[in-house]
């Protein structure tokens, strides 16, 4: 194990070993000192070194990095060995007051054996002023809630929830962000602020994985889970569970806080109804105050709606209020719940041989009154039906009718529950999709444009289309737009609103059943930009029937079941605005940004952006401004560039540093002048 001892008055130091990739250990004494104004480390005993040994040190904030054998005497070089007690003296001339100045040995590494010290060494002496504008943010502090500006500008930062990590660095240790309320926060300053030219540079590892937190809801089974949020941070989940001699409908609640974390513990669970191994295919909805209703099919196949209690803390009362059986013409499959109008409610689900729809009330005491109006909207075979409001009485259907046809039809329901009588009981229809299609989620867009997310069973694939439903009911002959997102296997996809034009979609994709969570741009007037964001996974191997909702910010959380076993998921994500890089990362709002996702990174100059594609791990990113042009750069290489007459944007904003990143970041410098090619590539290959 290499040790330092360092013989300088009032060092306070710690050491760290690690070993890169060896096989061996190097078990050796250094000793670092300072004697008539150089820098000397002797060899204090263990064993030998060899002349390749590499040391890089910092002196007042800068770093020197030098190999041992250009130090030491040439007496010492012949057996080509560093050995006990040989100096090596690095001259410090160009540092007039090295007594004074803090000196950070950073590592020693023996080539050889690729065994590395690391040092966290701290003098009460001063760093040399950075010479200009700028800041380095070294984050080699390893502990506490201040990240020290090296340059001597003294603009420290202020961490907020970040995470140390040695294990993940590119020297000593780096700065790990959740992406959800993580970041450092440095306060404005006038070394700060520049107007002609700009560096800016980090060191970046972005995470693919957004999966913030994850439970299990069932470790036997958890089939087709649905979740709705009950009050404040309290949930519910229902989902077809297992037990001796058949399925069976379970309720859980859970606490999931706004930053995405999710209680380990339960809050109650209810057993609502006792099934066969098939799936029951259960959906929540509230009723009214702490009244919730469930639909499914029982374990005879029938449609079945039951209303229960369910607390503002998530206690769920044990005695079912009511329950009511909407059909008996067995088998009864796939049924969806929507709110009609005060006390009405409206159900949709498949019968034997027909697509039905039934109206019903329910009393704000979750008494259920029956039956008020049922007709059959399709008289073909009908699969996965879902409900949506249109406007007033309107209401959409989207569903698979035979033979394996993507439809939507809108439907009259009047205030009272009463079904319109309308020929074939339905107002208009539209096929999307008659290739082999499957699991429909219709969502409304704005205004009059709506969309249909679905799979496609006999190409493998993931396609989304866009069409226009009239407040009447009409619906427009022909589709505006459609976008296939997935090109190898798509299974249950489920599309929810992010913000602006931007929606989240989630699905499950080839072997080994990777649960991915993509972002699609679709417009105001219907049509869907032809790209997609990258592929972020909320689960390894297994995701499937994932259903979204939303938390609080970014945070999302999202329920699944696995492939085999059937383990029943609860989990939280953050998809941390996926598509609007200006205000993320390293980041002088408004003024200059560096960040990267998954699979590219960013840099923004005012209200210009680059971007590059990358690869994982670790990526030297640099962006450059000098009045005249943009340049973005990738591990010392330019990536990308434009041309941008003027300067740089003033504003009050203070700097943040890894905001609403996922990932490490390490080694960030910011300088008033904008680099050449030359320097970036020399910075990086020191590195």
């Amino acid at each position: 194990m290499l040790i330092i001892a360092v013989a300088v008055v009032y060092f306070i130091y710690f050491t760290v070993y690690s070993n890169l990739n060896s096989s061996e250990d190097t078990i050796v004494d250094l000793v670092g000192k300072i004697e008539s104004g150089d820098l000397i480390i002797e060899h204090n005993g263990g064993e030998n070194l060899g002349l390749e040994t590499k040391a890089l040190i910092t002196i007042g904030g800068r770093e020197v990095e030098f190999i041992v054998g250009d130090y030491l005497d040439n007496s010492a070089k012949v057996d080509n060995k560093w050995n006990i007690g040989e100096e090596v003296i690095y001259p410090s001339s160009e540092f007039s007051d090295i007594e004074e100045l803090m000196i950070d040995i950073k590592s020693v590494v023996d080539i050889e054996t690729n065994s590395m010290v690391l040092y966290g060494l701290i003098q009460p002496g001063n760093i040399i002023p950075y010479e200009g504008k700028g800041a380095i943010w070294l984050f080699d502090e390893g502990i506490g809630s201040i990240a020290y500006d090296s340059s001597g500008n003294n603009n420290h930062g202020t961490i907020i929830d970040g995470k140390y990590s040695s294990s993940t660095s590119v020297l000593n240790t780096s700065l790990y962000f959740d992406g959800v309320n993580d970041y450092v926060l440095v306060e404005n300053s006038f070394s700060l602020t520049m107007t002609e030219e700009i560096t800016i540079e980090a060191w970046m590892k972005p995470s693919q994985d957004i999966l913030l937190s994850e439970i299990e809801l069932d470790a036997n089974f958890g089939y087709n889970p649905r979740i709705l949020h009950i009050y404040d941070e309290i949930y519910a989940v229902v989902y077809q569970g297992f037990d001796v001699g058949g399925g069976d409908g379970y309720l859980k609640t859970f606490e999931i806080d706004i930053n995405g974390d999710i209680n380990e513990t339960e809050i109650d669970e209810l057993i609502f109804g006792n099934g066969d191994p098939s799936e029951l295919e259960s959906k929540i909805i509230h009723i009214n105050g702490n009244i919730y209703g469930i639909v499914y099919k029982n374990k005879n196949d029938e449609a079945t709606l039951k209303t229960i209690e369910i607390l503002s803390n998530g206690t769920i009362d044990d005695t079912i209020i009511d329950s009511f059986i909407l059909d008996t013409n067995d088998p009864n499959e796939e049924p969806d719940i929507i709110h009609v109008s005060d006390d009405i409610f409206a159900v949709t689900y498949k019968d034997k041989n027909f697509a039905k729809l039934h109206t019903v009330q329910i009393s704000p005491n979750g008494v259920i009154n029956g039956t008020i109006d049922k007709v059959t909207f399709d008289n073909a075979w009908c699969e996965d039906s879902e409900l949506i409001h249109v406007n007033g009485d309107i209401f959409a259907i989207a569903y698979i009718k035979n033979p394996n046809q993507v439809t939507v039809r809108t439907v009259e329901i009047l205030s009272d529950g009463t079904i319109t009588s309308v020929p074939a009981n339905y107002i208009d229809e539209l096929i999307i999709e008659n290739d082999g299609t499957d699991d429909p989620n219709i969502i409304h867009v704005i205004g009059s444009v709506y969309a249909v997310i679905y799979s496609v069973d006999n190409s493998n694939s993931g396609d989304i289309a866009t069409f226009v439903i009239e407040n009447n009911g009409m619906i427009s002959n022909n589709i505006i737009d459609s976008f296939r997102f997935e090109e190898n296997k798509c299974d249950d996809p489920n599309i929810i609103h992010h913000g602006d034009d931007v929606y989240l979609v989630a699905y499950t994709s080839n072997l080994p059943h990777v649960g991915y969570v993509i972002s699609l741009h679709i417009q105001p007037d219907g049509n869907i930009t032809d790209s997609i964001s990258p592929y972020y996974i909320y689960s390894e191997d297994q995701g499937y029937e994932p259903q979204m909702i939303h938390i609080d910010g970014n945070v999302y959380a999202i329920v699944y079941r696995g492939w085999s076993p059937h383990t029943g998921h609860l989990g939280t994500i953050n998809p941390y605005k996926l598509d609007d890089p200006i205000n993320n990362g390293i980041v002088k709002s408004g003024v200059f940004s560096i960040y990267s996702n998954a699979t590219r990174i960013f840099g923004t100059i005012n209200d210009a952006i680059l971007s590059n594609p990358i690869s994982s791990g670790w990526m030297h990113v640099v962006l450059t401004y000098d009045g005249m042009e943009i340049k973005l750069y990738l591990d010392g290489v330019l990536a990308n560039s434009t041309p941008k007459p003027g300067t740089l944007n003033t504003n009050s904003n203070d700097i943040r540093l890894g905001y609403l990143y996922h990932g490490y970041i390490d080694e960030v410098y910011i300088y008033e002048n904008s680099l050449s090619n030359s320097e970036i590539l020399d910075i990086y290959n020191k590195y």
